[in-house]
């Protein structure tokens, strides 16, 4: 991108130049994708030589892949090959949760413009790109990614690398745990290249849930927890209605004086009309206020909660097995609210990890915090340390 200014000194958008060193680098991607390289690999040489991604990072493979239909990814964009393309997609912020989501763009709105002094990609060369890419998107093509799939397993997308802090993923035809920042960056990206067996360390993380997450007096301790926080919660919202409730009537009463004094011709003018208007607004808004203005109310909690909770454990222990059935998938997914994340570490010895569970205790009381339990690699899996 260049940055020049016109003669008023405004800046001129769209300026663009070739950059001649990342412009080899996209050529060797097309060169090395259409020749059959997999982006794994192509982004794993570029990791090893130290070759910065687009954003100044490391590459993944899904840099280079991208999405076809927003035109990401190294191999999707259209601007190699002399086309500018405006209005590919959208964004729209979710009210609800204040993020940004990207929307795909009618076709016929999509505005593309011929930009032949930026061409760096031959068309011969885009065109086996594509070709490639489609029969490869053809060959794997799995469900829609648009559907939503409840995890299948106790601990997908839960595991994180001890060594280099990327998520794990599932490998293999032994279905072992691997770090897949090794895997879609290359051995530079983490020195970590071992995997751990699913059902090892599901047994290990069960265990660490039913007897230390769950234990009587840690869900009693986060139970009293919650109750001092929704008291106080509750205490502040309901001083802050008390406050609002005080100055709507005060508003009023304000509000009817004038009234009053202009009837009785004591006061008049434009200016007096303003104090009235803006009595009339600071209502609106106290009475919109109290409108939106959220309950109070008390945590309750069945005092067996965490016994209930070490039953369901229990019960997904026998049935991990039988993954498809329908009691499986619900004590599955009860059980997966109370882990956040499991950071996995290599220990010395052939074979051991360390496991560190973050467990996510308060969602028994559906409130926000954290207790963290330490594993070590012991005989029996036992616990050695439990840290609060």
């Amino acid at each position: 991108m260049r940055r020049e200014v016109d003669a008023i000194g405004e800046p001129i958008r769209g300026l663009r130049d070739i950059d001649l060193g990342e412009a080899e680098v996209v050529r060797e991607i097309f060169r090395r994708y259409a020749a059959g390289q997999s982006p794994r690999a192509i982004v794993s040489d570029l990791n090893r030589r130290g070759i910065p991604g687009p954003r100044g990072g490391s590459w993944n493979a899904s840099t280079i892949n991208g999405n076809a239909e927003r035109g990401n990814g190294v191999i999707h964009n259209e601007l190699y090959r002399g086309v500018l393309v405006f209005g590919r997609q959208t964004w729209v912020k979710d009210r609800r949760t204040g993020k940004r989501q990207a929307r795909t763009a009618d076709p016929e709105e999509i505005i593309r413009t011929e930009v032949p002094h930026l061409r760096i990609i031959s068309e011969k060369l885009w065109a086996k790109v594509q070709h490639r890419y489609a029969e490869n998107t053809l060959s794997s093509r799995g469900p829609s990614p648009r559907v939503a799939v409840r995890p299948r397993h106790l601990l997908n997308g839960k595991l994180t690398c001890g060594v280099c802090g990327g998520p794990m993923i599932r490998s293999g035809a032994d279905q072992r745990f691997m770090c897949s920042w090794r895997r879609e960056r290359g051995k530079s990206a983490c020195m970590n290249g071992r995997g751990i067996k699913s059902a090892e360390i599901e047994a290990r993380v069960l265990a660490a849930i039913k007897n230390r997450l769950l234990a009587p007096e840690r869900v009693a301790l986060a139970v009293e927890e919650a109750r001092l926080a929704a008291e106080n919660d509750a205490r502040r919202i309901t001083q802050a209605r008390s406050k609002l409730d005080s100055e709507l009537a005060e508003v009023k009463r304000r509000a009817e004086r004038l009234v009053d004094q202009i009837a009785d011709g004591v006061l008049r003018g434009a200016a007096v009309k303003d104090r009235l208007d803006a009595l009339e607004a600071r209502r609106s808004q106290i009475e919109s206020e109290l409108a939106q203005a959220p309950a109070a109310s008390v945590v309750a909690l069945h005092p067996r909660v965490a016994e209930h909770y070490r039953t369901v454990v229990g019960s997904l222990e026998r049935t991990l097995a039988r993954s498809d059935s329908e009691a499986a998938t619900e004590a599955r997914d009860m059980v997966r609210k109370l882990i956040g994340t499991v950071v996995v570490t290599s220990l010395e010895e052939r074979g051991k990890f360390g496991l560190t569970v973050h467990g996510k205790i308060a969602a028994l009381v559906n409130q926000d915090g954290e207790k963290t339990t330490k594993l070590g690699a012991g005989v029996g899996f036992e616990p050695t340390t439990f840290r609060l």
